[in-house]
């Protein structure tokens, strides 16, 4: 079972990995440029949750917040709870999402 403190910790460690602030995801506009960011971010949420043995709806209730922090339309959310699912089972490729990410930085 992790704290949200944890898990904001976490997020802020794979933010600077790839070099991309969390201040940056949260105030972003949702451009093509962003969304490898997007996927990533929900996709790492959904990965930290399931680290635990299972996702609790505490977990859930953490990525939702963050979709209402972003206001997403209700296209974004779904894509969001996909991406965060991808997270949980393994399915999501964290080499080629950080890389994306990175690209994303450097385009700037």
């Amino acid at each position: 079972m992790h704290s949200t403190a944890t898990v904001r910790r976490w997020l802020h460690a794979i933010a600077r990995r790839i070099g991309v602030g969390v201040r940056r995801v949260l105030g972003a506009r949702r451009t093509d440029m962003e969304r490898p960011v997007m996927t990533f971010t929900f996709a790492a949420m959904g990965r930290i949750a399931k680290s635990g043995g299972r996702v609790r709806e505490r977990h859930v209730a953490q990525a939702e917040l963050l979709i209402g922090r972003l206001g997403l339309s209700s296209r974004d959310r779904a894509n969001a709870i996909a991406w965060f699912d991808a997270g949980k089972t393994g399915s999501f490729d964290f080499v080629k999402g950080a890389n994306l990410c990175r690209q994303v930085r450097t385009d700037r």
